[in-house]
């Protein structure tokens, strides 16, 4: 019922009715990059019961992005554009243009409906899941490996690991899953999308 009900929302979100042309641009491209991220997500999980959430999960880990599309569609698309002109992270400048970035938009949104903490805690953390203190470690792991893949940018080869939270990272059970899903955290990010695109 969870999953039925963060889809719904995730829908209703991507495709705002009033959104100006240049929003509704920019909500097609976080939709399609939010459904790649969650079939990757959930595939790394395969028959564990805790795939289905890490599809929700990555589903909705932008949903902050989409806000702040919809309310400064101008200002977001300047954002973009300084993030992959200066190679930084998106959340990054979202912070010095709007004041908060979209991992906390979308965590105080999903609060507002009345969603799990836990998904709440993935999504407000999906840069740093360190900070997590509720999450599954496998459903958390497959989301924010899901999310760092899927958001590199194949013209800008480096590490995966560069793109992930090196103290999650480290911890022995999330090395022991990506040791499982086959992800070499010092691979090139080109090999881990060429896994997700499996």
């Amino acid at each position: 019922m969870e999953m039925i009900k963060s889809l719904a929302l995730s829908a209703c979100v991507f495709n705002a009715l009033d959104a100006s042309p240049a929003a509704f641009t920019l909500l097609r491209g976080l939709q399609a990059r939010s459904i790649r991220k969650a079939h990757f997500a959930r595939s790394l999980l395969k028959d564990s019961r805790h795939a289905d959430e890490a599809f929700t999960a990555a589903l909705l880990l932008d949903v902050g992005q989409a806000v702040l599309a919809l309310c400064a569609p101008e200002m977001f698309a300047e954002v973009i554009r300084i993030a992959r002109e200066s190679h930084r992270p998106w959340h990054e400048v979202e912070k010095e243009a709007f004041g908060v970035a979209h991992p906390e938009v979308g965590a105080y949104l999903l609060g507002l409906w009345g969603l799990p903490l836990d998904l709440i805690e993935v999504v407000a953390y999906h840069h740093t899941p360190s900070h997590v203190k509720h999450a599954q470690t496998a459903m958390l792991a497959a989301v924010h490996v899901a999310d760092a893949v899927i958001d590199a940018t194949a013209d800008q080869p480096e590490r995966l690991l560069n793109k992930l939270d090196a103290a999650f990272v480290a911890r022995t059970a999330v090395n022991r899953c990506l040791t499982e899903w086959d992800i070499d955290p010092d691979e090139d990010v080109r090999t881990a999308q060429e896994k997700a695109m499996q």
